[in-house]
């Protein structure tokens, strides 16, 4: 994976993030630090679309509005959320998790991967929001959907995980890591879908090595 030249990083990363703040998607989790509100979003989220999860939260954090609530609530309660979403599991992943770290971590979440990745239903890549969104750790938060938008965009259909995280440390500024990342989720929610890519609206189109292959 040859990188590009520092122009051309500048350029595409310039585009992506005129087209984010007009085109990007709001949501209530994105406008918190907090840690319980990051985390319970990160699991409602996990294979669910946001438009689905955007409702379904709002209700949660009524009924549930801090992390003492939660640990208090009776399972029941919590399963009926996660019930609408389709994988009730999650439910008592989240309230494991919220409690341990009242009790453990005095209602502090740990601010190290290690740490956070011990905790039930916490993979690496909700531990890489978590450090980014809370504890302003700016590192690469990588799902299917980026890793889609990354293959493509770079011609390498074989990019993995590590690879893709290793490649926007590398290549993207550390203050604006956290918006290139958002703006990636959308752009693969939005534009650079699974089956029908959007090339012609793309705001990654000009650099793009996979819409470059394709017949006009």
């Amino acid at each position: 994976m040859s990188e590009k030249p520092r122009s051309e990083v500048v350029d595409w990363i310039d585009a992506l993030l005129s087209w984010f703040s007009k085109h990007g998607r709001k949501f209530p989790w994105r406008e918190t630090r907090d840690w319980y509100r990051v985390l319970v979003a990160e699991f409602m989220l996990i294979r669910t679309r946001s438009e689905v999860v955007e409702k379904v939260y709002r209700e949660f954090l009524e009924r549930f509005p801090t992390p003492e609530h939660l640990c208090r609530a009776d399972l029941r309660d919590v399963e009926a959320f996660f019930k609408r979403l389709g994988l009730v599991q999650r439910s008592y992943r989240l309230h494991s998790t919220v409690c341990h770290i009242l009790h453990e971590y005095g209602g502090v979440m740990p601010c190290s991967f290690d740490e956070l990745s011990k905790l039930p239903g916490v993979g690496r890549y909700v531990a890489h929001v978590l450090l980014t969104r809370v504890c302003g750790e700016a590192v690469p938060f990588v799902d299917t959907n980026v890793i889609r938008v990354l293959r493509r965009f770079l011609g390498d259909e074989h990019l993995d995980t590590e690879s893709a995280e290793r490649w926007l440390l590398n290549t993207v500024p550390k203050h604006v890591l956290e918006q290139v990342n958002t703006a990636l989720l959308d752009l693969a929610a939005l534009v650079c879908k699974p089956r029908r890519a959007m090339c012609t609206v793309c705001p990654l189109a000009s650099w793009c090595r996979t819409s470059a292959s394709r017949p006009s």
